[in-house]
């Protein structure tokens, strides 16, 4: 039971991970548009 939580929050935490790098990465992409 604790192992399969400590995964879903690992699972949680990498796709909050990944959205940040997208957001970061769409952030400098549109600057060096600009």
């Amino acid at each position: 039971m604790v192992e399969h939580l400590a995964l879903g929050l690992d699972l949680t935490y990498g796709s909050i991970m990944v959205g940040l790098v997208f957001v970061y990465w769409g952030a400098v992409s549109r600057r060096r548009a600009l």
